[in-house]
């Protein structure tokens, strides 16, 4: 009872200074630039403190340990993210690229344990995406196994409380991420556009209040990771033409293409956000393996880390906005921990082989990162 209080506690005080924030930087643009520097210092510092005032309660473990491994299932978990709120964790099971993948399953963070699983969706789900405000949970499927032509995929709502589907967004076109913004309602979904060739790469904006497509904004061939910085109302999505494209929300419009060297991550998921410093993290995936770190102040890319074994795939990232660690998931069954203050891995966690998809709570400093042997490992952080 104490913990479900203090969620609420959690969920109205973050989202509030979240919408303080908010207001903060759509002033900027009326104010001196002495002033905007001024309060880019201070909006990191108000983010943290909400995120240290909700995780006093975490016990303290060991820094970077396995502590948990949960089989989901045959099917090859792919999308992860969790719900601090009501302490759900939902993976997608996408199937290893067979198109066999049918369900998406809740576990508790509380057990570690499997407490629901949503069987008899679309083909493929592939990524999914949580709104701790609205407590609807938002799943890509996306039929892609062995296509060469146009790929009629969709979002499906699930209410977060009851896991029941409540709509179907459809068609999207090849859809691969999927990120949430609280404040506004929107949700983004990387749009790949016909596989072979790439020719219709776009970002869908929903409107989370009537689960209507409201816009479609086009990117480089190829979106695949997406995320969103509900600080600064941007979004950022990785795609195969080496670029990062930055998308202001309060427009729906493009405001530059951030050069990176290779393709971004496996099944649009290397793409991190961190609110309190402003930083934004992309994987590559082709060729050596690296974490490209750009500042979201400037557009720049400012700094280029190696993670995991070189001719490795690294894919899913993970942000923790308290402890500024980021975490990313390595094929061959490590995740590399980064420390954001100096920008170089820090440690290396052995998890199964496959690894995918990351999800970070950060007011418990767990991280929960699926292997395409149907396994979700469960990282402390703290």
């Amino acid at each position: 009872m104490i913990m479900d209080v203090f969620g609420c506690m959690y969920s109205v005080v973050y989202v509030n200074h979240l919408i303080y924030l908010r207001k903060l930087y759509t002033k900027m643009s009326a104010i001196s630039s002495i002033n905007k520097r001024k309060l880019r210092k201070l909006a990191p510092i108000l983010v943290l403190m909400v995120a240290l005032s909700m995780s006093f309660l975490t016990p303290i473990v060991h820094a970077q340990t396995v502590i948990a491994t949960i089989n989901v299932g045959p099917q090859g978990p792919t999308g992860i993210d969790v719900d601090p709120i009501t302490t759900d964790v939902w993976v997608a099971e996408a199937g290893t690229f067979t198109g066999t993948g049918h369900n998406v399953t809740v576990i508790s963070e509380k057990t570690f344990t499997v407490t629901a699983t949503l069987t008899g969706l679309p083909t493929s789900p592939l990524d999914v995406a949580v709104n701790t405000k609205t407590n609807r949970a938002y799943v890509t499927f996306n039929p892609f196994c062995c296509s060469n032509g146009p790929i009629n995929g969709g979002l499906v709502v699930i209410n977060d409380k009851d896991h029941k589907p409540l709509a179907t967004i459809s068609p999207i076109q090849d859809p691969r991420g999927v990120a949430v913004d609280p404040l506004t309602n929107m949700i983004y979904v990387a749009s790949f556009g016909t596989t072979f060739p790439f020719n219709c790469g776009c970002v869908i904006v929903i409107d989370g209040n009537t689960n209507v497509i409201v816009t479609t904004i086009p990117v480089p061939e190829g979106p695949l990771a997406i995320a969103v910085d509900p600080v600064t109302n941007r979004i950022y999505t990785g795609d195969y033409t080496n670029e990062v494209t930055v998308i202001d929300g309060s427009t729906n419009t493009v405001i530059t293409n951030v050069a990176v060297a290779g393709s971004q991550a496996l099944v649009g998921l290397g793409v991190g956000v961190n609110a309190a410093t402003n930083r934004i993290y992309v994987s590559r995936y082709f060729g050596t393996n690296d974490v490209f770190v750009i500042d979201g102040s400037t557009n720049a890319v400012i700094a280029d880390i190696p993670v995991g074994p070189q001719s490795n795939v690294s894919g899913g990232i993970g942000v923790d906005s308290v402890t500024n660690k980021v975490y990313v998931a390595n094929a061959d069954g490590s995740v590399s921990v980064i420390d954001g203050s100096t920008n170089s891995v820090s440690a290396t966690v052995t998890v199964p082989s496959g690894a995918c998809g990351v999800a970070v709570d950060a007011r418990k400093n767990l991280v929960f990162v699926t292997s395409r042997g149907s396994a979700v490992t469960v990282i402390s952080g703290a």
